[in-house]
């Protein structure tokens, strides 16, 4: 299993798929269900999604992001740095709407701008228009909207968090503009309660484009300082889920680990991967050398293994292979066994009629013959292994014999 951001040794798969599940998790994939633009910034403001709705770079320049991968985040100045929207009426929607992004302030906001702009759909000057997010002065994120006529309390409408940012770590916010007087906030990954503010009651766009670090909508002197990461837009209500998989972005890598037995022979089904062969019984040790799509165990035990496949890595469960230890053998004469060389013909004679299972192998310790339920004490085969050395194994709950033979 294989968790963005996080290393998890993978013996704990069963323990931790369990706690993902419990905590809803489990094949979490962040949603891609009306996203109109995806800025993950890892290199430039290429949009993600099909609707090419590619962000142009006014001066913020590439930094490390918050898991420490360079030029794969952006930063602002905090006095001429942003980042252009391009305008289309999908990113200007009617509610409900959702914008969700990491950031990390390097300052707090001087008093004088009343907060800077994180993120604005629509801006005129000295005028609340469209929706917009902001870090205030006292740290805090708000979020508003606002209907066009003019600036103050009259002509919008905020939802101020409760929760006091630094301006040391990485933080995730999330934005839920569900209607005019529902609105939800939710910073690192919990539902801040908030405070509402503001008498505006709709919402209007001028439909002029909207900005990344400034906005000259309201105030002026609002640059952001500090830096963005990943940044989605949605035209829908996210619920505590899609905030769950954004906030945490744990996802569950999708590898093939099921496992086939061709006699003796593990075979994992996914080919052009890399492969780790493990000891289930010895706490998942590695198996030196054992690292190849197919597997020959050396003993009866329990076998797993580690594929790593595009980046995810997963582990199979454990599976366990039956393998004949020759050193244990006692060669017994209560069985009477007859080859026929000619045609290949094995003929066996169990002293007492029983039902019970056979098994061959070779000199390797490797099975190259089964058969279960025999109901006889005589039981004939061809056995097509060609000349050599091979064990039989006549065995059930209250019989467990074996005899050597020789084919030449």
């Amino acid at each position: 299993m294989h968790l963005k951001g996080i290393s998890i040794s993978l013996k704990w798969q069963s323990i931790l798929s369990a706690f993902l599940l419990s905590i809803g998790f489990l094949n979490a994939q962040i949603s891609t269900d009306s996203l109109i633009l995806h800025y993950d910034y890892n290199g430039d403001a290429t949009d993600q999604t099909t609707n090419s709705f590619d962000g142009v770079i006014n001066g913020a320049s590439l930094t490390t992001d918050r898991d420490g991968n360079p030029n794969m985040a952006y930063d602002f100045n905090g006095t001429t740095d942003y980042i252009s929207l391009p305008y289309d009426s999908l990113l200007q929607p009617d509610f409900p709407f959702s914008v969700s992004f990491w950031f990390k302030a390097d300052s707090i906001p001087a008093p004088s701008t009343l907060g800077t702009y994180l993120f604005a759909s629509d801006e005129e000057q000295d005028v609340y228009s469209g929706f917009f997010i902001m870090f205030n002065t006292l740290g805090q994120i708000t979020m508003h909207y606002g209907n066009g006529l003019g600036i103050g309390g009259t002509h919008r409408r905020t939802k101020k968090s409760i929760t006091v940012l630094d301006t040391v770590n990485w933080h995730h916010v999330a934005a839920v503009f569900n209607g005019l007087n529902d609105m939800e906030l939710y910073i690192d990954c919990e539902l801040d309660e908030g405070v509402y503010s503001g008498s505006g009651s709709s919402m209007f766009n001028y439909g002029n484009a909207g900005k990344i670090g400034n906005s000259i909508g309201g105030q002026i002197l609002n640059y952001f300082d500090g830096k963005m990461d990943d940044l989605y837009f949605y035209s829908r209500s996210l619920n505590l889920n899609d905030i769950s998989q954004l906030c945490t972005e744990i996802t569950l890598c999708e590898v093939d680990t099921s496992i086939s037995i061709s006699g003796d022979t593990l075979i994992t089904n996914l080919a052009g991967a890399e492969y780790q062969w493990l000891d289930c019984k010895e706490n998942y040790a590695s198996l030196e050398g054992d690292t190849f799509q197919n597997f020959t165990p050396p003993n009866t035990d329990y076998y797993a293994v580690e594929i790593s496949y595009n980046g995810c890595i997963d582990t199979s469960a454990c599976v366990r292979i039956d393998r004949l230890d020759l050193s244990e053998i006692e060669i017994l004469d209560q069985i009477e066994l007859v080859t026929d060389p000619n045609s290949n013909l094995v003929n066996l004679h169990l002293i007492e009629s029983m039902e019970f299972n056979l098994e061959v192998y070779n000199l390797l310790g490797e099975k190259v013959y089964q058969k279960n339920d025999i109901k006889d004490n005589y039981f004939s085969f061809y056995f097509n292994e060609g000349t050599g050395v091979y064990f039989l194994r006549a065995f059930n709950k209250d019989l467990n014999k074996t005899i050597k033979f020789i084919l030449k």
